[in-house]
């Protein structure tokens, strides 16, 4: 078994619990669900090499059947992408301890695409862990799907819709059929008004039932046409006092699925990570209680 080393790394905190010691935790627990025995999964050792001793940020040796395993994690908790010098640099440790162990990197910013494709080509495997951070995707005319797993881990997609839109506009003297160059950025700024100028809505309001109906229907791509029985105008922002006469709007939409970072349905206090796989995209969420004390942070 490798002796540790009395020399501490030093790791920037990003969590409030020292990254090398999340990491170990982490893959401690992947393995307790494998079929592996006499695990091992250390933090901070020293193994000496063929040419030179390397401090190692997690040393992770285990057996499945009769066959050894042993698994060399480097962790950098940095804020910008790992570049491809730390790859190489990496991949000449592992050349250099006996016993051929696997390689793996972690972080929680990921990789930059030339270290990526070197990994990948040495055989390196690459992560992201990072704790779950609550991102909202829901704009006024989006929907969303939710599924609870058996560890009560909450799946979100959301749906997004794209949308393209048509005005059949009446004509008139002061008016043109083509859509003004003065198109507002989004659907939900285009007010819609009756003759007397009394305010029926928004153009986001008849997308919204578009929207409602694709999601009835389970489809993610279809074409509607609304048409206006009364007189009703279209005001492209509140900014703008001008005004066209519509008889029918058309959409042509798509709902783009948008998966959010899984969420654990947990009680204050506690944490939760994923750690992402980066080769085949797969996440695992791994949860962890009340953030430690420094004096535990310390242990």
């Amino acid at each position: 078994m490798p002796a540790r080393s009395n020399v501490s790394a030093t790791v920037n905190v990003n969590t409030g619990i020292p990254y090398e010691t999340l990491a170990q935790s982490i893959f401690q627990e992947i393995q307790d669900q494998n079929d592996a025995q006499t695990i091992e999964v250390a933090r901070n050792v020293r193994l000496q090499g063929n040419l030179l001793p390397h401090q190692i940020d997690v040393y992770w040796k285990f057996k499945v059947g009769d066959i050894v395993y042993q698994t060399i994690v480097e962790v950098r908790d940095y804020d910008s992408k790992i570049k491809q010098a730390a790859i190489l640099a990496f991949d000449r440790v592992l050349n250099d301890i006996p016993g051929q162990p696997r390689g793996v990197m972690v972080t929680r910013t990921g990789f930059q695409s030339g270290a990526e494709a070197f990994a990948k080509q040495r055989g390196i495997k690459l992560y992201r862990l990072r704790q779950w951070q609550h991102r909202t995707m829901i704009s006024d005319v989006s929907y969303a799907t939710y599924a609870i797993d058996q560890h009560l881990v909450m799946h979100i997609t959301a749906y997004r819709p794209e949308v393209h839109l048509h005005f059949h506009v009446v004509p008139s003297s002061s008016s043109s059929k083509k859509i003004p160059k003065d198109h507002p950025r989004h659907f939900s700024e285009m007010r819609l008004f009756e003759a007397d100028g009394k305010r029926v809505g928004t153009v986001a309001d008849i997308i919204r039932g578009f929207v409602a109906s694709m999601r009835d229907a389970k489809t993610l791509s279809a074409t509607y046409k609304h048409d206006f029985l009364v007189p009703t105008y279209r005001q492209f922002s509140p900014r703008s006092a001008r005004r066209t006469q519509l008889s029918a709007v058309e959409a042509a939409i798509t709902l783009v699925p948008e998966p959010q970072p899984p969420h654990a349905m947990l009680p204050s206090g506690v944490v939760q990570f994923i750690l992402e796989d980066l080769d085949d995209g797969t996440s695992q969420v791994f949860r962890r209680g009340s953030i430690p004390t420094l004096k535990e942070r310390e242990e």
